[in-house]
């Protein structure tokens, strides 16, 4: 009995190695605030939860095995220890009320249009617009060769954020809309396959906390995503993350 549950768990780990993952981020810590002044900002390493989105089921077959894309079926201990889960957040202001954002791969612009300042009990919101993309891939060797697949990623983001400003920190609740579209390729055995397309919405709202002060900059929030994908079907995921850092 046991020699048979060794055997199953490692035929579960070479099937998994044969398929091609990607990670996406759930916090995107969208907050309601900008930077105080012109070239005011912050840069912080943030943590994130992620999505595993399977995009290709078996990379090593000919033709390439697209089943059905996989929502969080392979997920290793870095995702759940935040190891490979981590990535910059920053942000610098052009005007006031009008900053440059980046947050784990997105670039954008966020603008705050209530009670831009310093006063603090008061009611605070801001929208952004974002854009990034970036390269995952996965490969394998064996004795057919070497086998391998590339995705490009582009993704697209508006989001919303209303929290209440004290002196030092600003609760908010945020709303944040993703738009993820892959081309990806396959090589097998020295054949090229592809690019195959898949596009995928995630919908995340979440409840955080951030700083709003000069010096040591911090924030912490928690989300609930949405996660629908073509060939999938849909499903929800809790995540939460947090950013640390310094403002000026």
């Amino acid at each position: 009995m046991n020699t048979n549950k060794i055997i199953f768990t490692v035929v579960s780990l070479i099937l998994c190695s044969c398929s091609h993952n990607l990670k996406f981020a759930n916090n995107h810590f969208a907050v309601p605030v900008t930077a105080e002044n012109t070239w005011g900002g912050h840069v912080s390493v943030a943590a994130t939860g992620v999505t595993n989105v399977t995009v290709i089921n078996d990379f090593t077959s000919n033709p390439p095995r697209r089943d059905k894309v996989l929502i969080n079926e392979n997920i290793d201990t870095s995702d759940l220890t935040f190891v490979n889960n981590l990535g910059m957040n920053g942000s610098l202001g052009i005007i006031p009320s009008l900053e440059a954002f980046y947050s784990v791969g997105t670039w954008g612009l966020r603008w705050q249009f209530l009670n831009h300042g310093l006063t603090p009990d008061q009611w605070v919101a801001a929208g952004q617009l974002g854009y990034g993309t970036n390269e995952q891939s996965t490969n394998v060797s064996g004795n057919a060769g070497y086998d391998s697949a590339k995705s490009e990623i582009t993704t697209k983001q508006a989001a919303l954020s209303v929290g209440y400003r004290l002196a030092e920190i600003v609760p908010y609740l945020s709303y944040v809309y993703n738009v993820h579209e892959v081309k990806t390729n396959v090589r097998d055995a020295g054949t090229t396959f592809g690019p195959y397309e898949d596009k995928g919405v995630h919908q995340s709202i979440s409840l955080g906390l951030t700083s709003c002060k000069r010096g040591v900059d911090f924030g912490a929030e928690a989300s609930m995503t949405k996660i629908n994908w073509d060939r999938s079907d849909e499903s929800g995921q809790f995540s939460v993350g947090g950013k640390i850092g310094y403002a000026w």
